[in-house]
């Protein structure tokens, strides 16, 4: 029963009542009726009172079932088909114990003595302030089912001595090549170019992401456009996705990785 169950409770209790005062009323003049209409009349009364009492004790078996056309389910992250989620989202909950110990890696420098603290001006839950020196990394390398993805959508706070550094998998005309080169991030309005003095294993592409308020800015990285406006000049092609790289000092959101087109 749903939204009619107190009516019909209503209904079978003063209906009973009424039909057992009819009775009594029928009583001096009749002997067969005045009994069904007791026996009728007690008998809604009681039902009524029964199904109130389960509807008391258990109140759910009385509770209409949600219209499942009108019930939104969250998307699980670990999936892949709401949002397109390629994989879990890099996140930093795990403080106040280091991201180190969660699937980033020291790169080079003094990364492993790094301070890692809550970014209260994020417009991000569950975003970090790292605090590096300028010539330290971490890395975080990705599972293979996270390596297909080849979209990064993320919040970030850049600082003087902020770096990023993706690395891509490339493949070539020829199948039988494939090689694996850095892209780095940095923020500007020049052209992309081959980094000097790492030529043959990096590109330099400036970004001007959208503003956020407090100086963040969000990151909405598509890895086939980027490596077809760098490595593409050279003839390459996006095939994966294998590492990704924060220099520096730097805050920065969880790291939400999609395929194709998808988080938009």
């Amino acid at each position: 029963m749903g939204n009619e169950f107190i009516p019909v409770c209503l209904g079978l209790f003063f209906g009973g009542f009424a039909l057992a005062y009819g009775g009594y009323s029928l009583e001096p003049t009749h002997h067969f009726s005045p009994i069904l209409s007791y026996v009728f009349g007690g008998g809604c009364v009681a039902s009524a009172i029964v199904l109130a009492a389960l509807r008391i004790a258990q109140p759910r078996r009385f509770i209409e079932a949600p219209n499942p056309e009108a019930v939104r389910v969250p998307a699980n992250p670990n999936s892949t088909d709401e949002a397109g989620l390629a994989h879990d989202e890099i996140r930093f909950d795990c403080l106040p114990d280091s991201p180190l110990k969660a699937g980033w890696q020291v790169a080079y420098g003094d990364a492993a003595s790094a301070r890692w603290l809550l970014a209260s001006d994020a417009p991000t839950p569950g975003s970090v302030l790292i605090e590096m020196s300028k010539g330290s990394a971490i890395d975080y390398r990705l599972s293979p089912g996270a390596a297909l993805s080849s979209r990064l959508i993320f919040e970030i706070k850049f600082t003087e001595t902020t770096v990023l550094y993706i690395r891509v998998q490339l493949a070539s005309p020829d199948p039988s090549r494939s090689e694996e080169k850095w892209i780095e991030y940095v923020l500007g309005k020049q052209p992309p170019s081959p980094t000097r003095g790492y030529e043959k294993d990096e590109w330099t592409l400036p970004v001007n992401p959208r503003p956020l308020p407090n100086d963040w800015r969000r990151f909405e990285i598509s890895l086939p456009a980027d490596v077809a406006r760098t490595w593409g000049q050279q003839g390459w092609t996006f095939k994966c996705l294998k590492v990704i790289r924060l220099c520096g000092t730097v805050s920065i959101s969880p790291i939400r990785l999609y395929s194709g087109d998808d988080g938009a």
